[in-house]
């Protein structure tokens, strides 16, 4: 009987395995100060797996050249690279003006075992009707830029099964619970 529910145990963890993927990271954004006295921070989560940016949530505050906006909008076209977030504002902060919002990384995120990672360079530039107003934002500190992958459901899910089986076997082995008897 043992044999038989090992090999039940086996058929249901490998049923429920599936090919490793790498866990969508968020990366946190701090301690960054652009040349006009604003600030950055915030975060943004990024799937290596499939190459792309997701819950962008960045805010830049008001400094001597702009007022700062909120970005969660990601630029269209520029959502898939690795070396590279760009963000449009989607709050009107300053009336008729849109916020860009540039961040080229030293190292593409995503990389195996990376936690942390360099700006290589950072810029925030407003827009009217289509033009750039004066008053780029160039981010001259760098702060931290640190990530923490999430948990991976799957692995927690094939790991407690595992458990169970070998607690089952242990249970049958020991003789406490019978084939077709009920435990006492």
């Amino acid at each position: 009987m043992p044999i038989k529910f090992l090999a039940v145990a086996a058929l249901i963890v490998a049923g429920m395995s599936s090919p490793a993927r790498a866990a969508p990271v968020t990366w946190l954004v701090d301690g960054f100060a652009f040349d006009d006295g604003g600030l950055l921070a915030g975060s943004f989560t990024f799937d290596a797996a499939l190459g792309r940016y997701s819950q962008v949530h960045l805010v830049t505050t008001a400094g001597s050249a702009a007022p700062g906006s909120a970005y969660e909008d990601l630029l269209p076209g520029a959502a898939g690279n690795s070396g590279l977030l760009a963000a449009v504002s989607d709050t009107d902060v300053w009336p008729g003006h849109a916020g860009l919002l540039v961040l080229l990384w030293e190292s593409p995120l995503g990389l195996a075992g990376s936690a942390t990672t360099g700006l290589r360079i950072g810029f925030e530039r407003y827009f009217t009707d289509g033009r750039a107003t004066p008053g780029l934002r160039m981010i001259t500190r760098v702060g931290e830029v640190h990530a923490a992958p999430l948990p991976e459901p799957g692995s927690v899910a094939l790991a407690s099964v595992a458990l169970l089986a070998l607690l089952a076997s242990g249970a049958l082995r020991s003789g406490r619970v019978r084939a077709g008897s009920s435990p006492a």
